[in-house]
């Protein structure tokens, strides 16, 4: 059982994820609004805080998730509900740390049903979290080792043996470090995915902004796909990922193709835009952290350089991979590769 936070300014959708999360045997409380929900989570503890994006304002449930996460200790998971057309909202709420999101009103989908099955996951993530923060607190009290008094008075054994120990503490210091960092940036829980699935929900979280850029946005997918087998939010987010970057390579009236197609037992979700394509050099350069082609004064959307390492490794995790054909002049095509689901592939 979680103690969990529902935020929505919908009656009926925080009337509906109280029934549904309660019925699974969690402990649900309810906000109405931005103010609300920040005011229960400085009093109370929460495993898990489910928010809607625009409540009060456009940016209502990303001032909750970064009131969440200015308090680390709180170790609290994030969900957030968001509607098609709040792209850049939803990108930014994953780079700020939000564990998932559910997009409402997708038809023929029950979101009820998938919010409850997300939660289930976060809280246990949360509870990992919690474990691995109380380890590290123990392995902290080890580090007094070094506040020992004079030491000449400790023979050479004992010595070699704290020394062993303070080897040991940071060690393992450093293990719990690094499962902590997996497990902030989302350790990949890999599930079935219909491949179809994926590239329409891209397509609709990606529309908003292709249509403020005055580019047109294409998904055409291969028929009888088989399932991935991914994380649904960090597959989403790679993707999102890489068809924002086409969109902000285009100019008004180009088209970015999104495509699902086949191959040697992984599905390629490519991502296709005409617009001002690579030279080798920056080819070389493409994948390493903080490396941008995106000038402050081009008029083209920032970046910190980070977002295609950042895809790359999470693609890796959920062992497939990112490869781009790229020209200066003439576009480039970004292509997802990610494993299929052996038992739907072999159904």
């Amino acid at each position: 059982m979680a103690k969990v936070l529902v935020a929505d300014d919908n009656k009926s959708v925080r009337e509906a994820c109280q029934v549904h999360l309660s019925r699974e045997g969690h402990l649900v409380r309810v906000a109405e609004g931005e103010s609300a929900a920040i005011a229960l989570v400085d009093g109370e503890q929460f495993d898990v805080v489910v928010v809607d994006l625009w409540m009060e304002r456009p940016e209502s449930g990303m001032h909750v998730l970064e009131h969440i996460k200015r308090q680390p200790a709180l170790l609290t998971e994030v969900i957030i509900l968001t509607a098609y057309g709040t792209m850049p909202n939803l990108a930014r709420a994953l780079e700020l740390g939000a564990y998932s999101y559910v997009p409402k009103n997708v038809p023929d989908v029950d979101e009820y049903s998938v919010i409850a099955a997300k939660v289930a996951e976060a809280a246990a993530q949360k509870a990992r979290r919690g474990i691995l923060h109380d380890m590290a607190n123990v392995l902290m009290g080890f580090g007094a080792i070094e506040l020992f008094p004079d030491q000449t008075s400790l023979s050479a054994e004992q010595r070699a043996f704290l020394t062993r120990v303070k080897h040991s503490v940071v060690a393992a210091q450093e293990l719990c470090r690094m499962a902590t960092t997996q497990l902030r940036s989302g350790t990949p829980q890999l599930r079935e995915l219909a491949s179809a699935d994926l590239a329409e929900q891209v397509h609709a979280l990606s529309a908003g902004i292709a249509q403020m850029k005055g580019v047109r946005l294409a998904t055409s997918v291969s028929a009888n796909l088989p399932s991935v087998l991914v994380h649904e939010a960090m597959a989403a987010r790679i993707l999102v990922n890489l068809v924002v970057n086409a969109i902000d390579a285009s100019l008004p009236g180009m088209t970015v193709e999104i495509g699902a197609t086949e191959c040697s037992g992984n599905v390629l979700f490519a991502v296709k835009d005409t617009g001002t394509g690579m030279s080798d050099e920056v080819l070389a350069h493409l994948w390493e952290p903080g490396f941008t082609t995106k000038s402050r004064d081009s008029g083209r959307l920032g970046g910190s350089g980070i977002g295609l390492h950042t895809a790359r490794e999470m693609a890796r995790q959920m062992n497939g991979d990112i490869e781009v054909d790229s020209q200066a002049g003439e576009g480039s095509t970004f292509v997802l590769r990610v494993p299929v689901d052996r038992d739907d592939s072999t159904a």
